[in-house]
């Protein structure tokens, strides 16, 4: 799922064919319009500007959506190029380029400056591994994808011809990767029961400055808004919380009190919210104001769900947190109140 940038819609994808558009501008939000597909829609992403969505579906092109009507979208554009079950999808902060992965395919690269004829301009070479995971750095000259026992780093000062830059190895499959807000670390979790934080400023000679080492695969890493700390959810294990303020001597500065089973993990914009979801069909929000004693300020009994909790995120505003599981439904939470979150189903 994604918010728009105004924070006044949502997209949300599904295991039934569909992308919706949620109106948020109100509690309970309204559905505006469905986007209709030909299989599973496992990724979607807004534009910078808002005025486009991507969507990924399962053994389908990319499509992208003219949302600049939010009661009526139009498809503007299949993009050729990937097949196979569906990864990831993002734009570049400028808004010009958008990438997107397949598990059996690699990535690809589009320039998108008009959306109705968008144009591929370059593959991203697998080697025939799956790719879990795409992302743009903050400044929009490099992308990370995650595919086999590595994290590859890829110039793309020119688009139409990317290279690799740099990779980054674990022993096992590297199932996420995030760069920080600065740009300047890349953290990859790993099913080796590792963590590994990269100094990227020379995007060319990357070196390896800190290791996280757990005791299970690492399924989600995410950075606070200052970059300082690092949240991971870990097979098998709760949640935890390192300080990367030295990422070359990177310190656990909490065990959250969760059970195991943890699937996502999400900081609010506050910077002292943490949101967790698990396969318990619940998320429990976290005052994190002293890491080294998060406190627990509510739990989400997300009644209705038929499958586990996969993802929590929240809105710019930190105002209202969305919710996804693998049953293809969805919720919202004011938590205005961290104390007592109101519920708003889809």
């Amino acid at each position: 799922m994604a918010f728009s940038p105004d924070n006044q819609t949502l997209a949300t994808g599904g295991d039934d064919n569909t992308a919706a558009l949620w109106d948020l501008t109100d509690l309970p939000p309204r559905r505006t319009a469905v986007l209709s597909h030909s299989g599973l829609v496992s990724a979607v992403a807004f534009s910078p500007d808002g005025k486009s969505v991507a969507t990924a579906t399962d053994g389908g092109p990319v499509r992208l959506w003219d949302t600049a009507e939010r009661g009526a979208p139009q498809r503007t554009a299949l993009l050729p190029g990937l097949s196979g079950p569906p990864g990831g999808v993002a734009f570049s902060h400028d808004g010009h380029l958008l990438a997107a992965s397949r598990e059996d395919s690699g990535a690809a690269l589009w320039d998108v400056t008009n959306r109705a004829a968008p144009r591929l301009l370059a593959t991203l070479d697998s080697h025939g591994e799956p790719v879990f995971d795409v992302a743009f750095s903050p400044d929009g000259h490099t992308i990370a994808t995650t595919s086999g026992d590595t994290a590859t780093l890829w110039n793309i000062d020119d688009p139409a011809k990317p290279r690799v830059a740099a990779t980054l190895g674990h022993t096992d499959s590297v199932d996420s990767v995030a760069f920080s807000p600065d740009g300047r670390i890349v953290a990859t979790g790993s099913e080796d029961q590792s963590t590994a934080l990269w100094d990227v400023t020379d995007r060319a000679a990357p070196r390896r400055s800190g290791v996280i080492y757990t005791h299970g695969a690492v399924d989600s890493v995410a950075f606070s808004r200052n970059g300082q700390t690092l949240a991971l959810t870990v097979l098998g294990e709760s949640p935890e919380l390192w300080d990367i303020a030295n990422p070359a001597a990177p310190r656990r500065v909490a065990i959250l009190g969760e059970p195991s089973g943890v699937r996502g993990v999400a900081f609010g914009l506050d910077g002292r919210t943490l949101a967790t979801a698990s396969e318990d069909f619940t998320v429990a929000l976290w005052d994190v104001a002293d890491l080294t004693a998060p406190r627990r300020t509510s739990v989400l009994n997300l009644t209705g769900y038929t499958g586990y909790v996969w993802s929590v995120a929240f809105s710019p505003d930190g105002r209202t947190l969305a919710t996804s599981g693998n049953d293809a439904t969805s919720g919202f939470w004011d938590v205005t109140d961290r104390t007592t979150p109101d519920e708003s189903s889809l």
